[in-house]
C-alpha cells in the first residue's frame, strides 16, 4: 500500500516529538512574523529569495528524511499503479491551474506586492524558479503528507484527524502569501491527501505540487509582461509598479 499511517512501530519517539513541534508550531509561527514583516517592508531581491527557499527546501527534506529514518516511516514513492497515479495527477494539475488563472490575473491587476516574488522575469530567476518548485514539491511532500501525517496519526490515532491538522498547518505556513491564499492552500492540501491514500504514494502529489509551482511562477511572469504592454496602450487600466 501508500504511505502507511499506522506502521510496525505505532509510536512517536525523540526525534519525532522535536520533528511535530518543529512542523506544527516553529515553523508556522515563523511564517506568521515573516508575512507581519513583509506587510510595512520593501520587498527583497528576488534572486535571494529564491536561493533562500532552495536552500529552505533542501534543509526540509534532510529533516525529514532523518526523521522518517529514526521512527521508522515509510516513504513510498513508488505508486501500486504508475498509469493511475500519473492520470490523476495530471487532472489534479489541470484542475487547480484552470481554477486558480483567473485569481492569478486579478492578483496582477491588483498589482498585489506579494506576487512580485512569485514571478521568475529573467532566465536565471527562471532557472532558479524552476528548481525550487522542483525542491519545494519533493520536500514539502514528503515531510507533510509524509512525515507528518504519520507521526500526527500515530499520536492521535485517527488518520483523518492528522491529515486535517497537517494541511492547517501547511496552509499556515504558507501565509506570506496572504491569509486568503493560506485558507486555500491549506483545502489543496488536503487534496494531497486524498491523493496520497487514492494512489498508494507520494508519487502523484510530488508531481502536481511541482507542475502547478512551476506553472503558476511563469504565468504570474507572463500575465505581469501582458498586462504592463496593456497599460501602454490603455491608460484606462492601472499600472502594476
Amino acid at each position: 500500500m501508500g504511505v502507511a499511517v499506522t506502521g510496525p512501530f505505532p509510536y512517536v519517539g525523540v526525534s519525532g516529538l522535536l520533528y511535530l513541534v518543529l512542523f506544527t508550531i516553529v515553523v508556522p509561527v515563523l511564517a506568521i512574523r515573516s508575512a507581519r514583516r513583509m506587510r510595512d517592508a520593501p520587498l527583497p531581491d528576488r534572486l535571494a529569495v529564491f536561493r533562500s527557499v532552495l536552500i529552505q527546501q533542501l534543509a526540509i527534506l534532510g529533516v525529514a528524511w532523518y526523521v522518517a529514518r529514526t521512527e521508522w516511516v515509510p516513504i513510498y514513492v513508488a505508486p501500486d499503479a504508475l498509469l493511475k497515479a500519473l492520470g490523476l495527477a495530471g487532472l489534479a494539475t489541470a484542475t487547480l491551474v484552470l481554477a486558480f488563472r483567473p485569481m492569478w490575473r486579478r492578483a496582477v491587476e491588483r498589482g498585489e506586492a506579494r506576487i512580485q516574488l512569485l514571478m521568475p522575469s529573467t532566465r536565471v530567476e527562471r532557472i532558479l524558479w524552476l528548481l525550487v518548485s522542483l525542491a519545494a514539491g519533493i520536500a514539502e511532500e514528503v515531510a507533510y503528507r509524509g512525515v507528518l501525517w504519520v507521526l500526527l496519526e500515530r499520536l492521535l490515532g485517527s488518520s483523518v484527524a492528522a491529515a486535517v491538522i497537517a494541511s492547517l498547518v501547511f496552509g499556515v505556513s504558507h501565509v506570506l502569501q496572504g491569509w486568503r491564499s493560506a485558507v486555500v492552500i491549506s483545502f489543496v492540501a488536503l487534496g494531497m491527501h486524498g491523493l496520497v491514500r487514492a494512489t498508494g504514494s507520494l508519487l502523484a502529489p510530488i508531481l502536481v505540487h511541482v507542475a502547478y509551482d512551476m506553472i503558476a511562477g511563469l504565468s504570474y511572469a507572463a500575465l505581469h509582461r501582458a498586462h504592463r504592454q496593456r497599460v501602454t496602450t490603455d491608460p484606462a487600466w492601472p499600472i502594476v509598479r
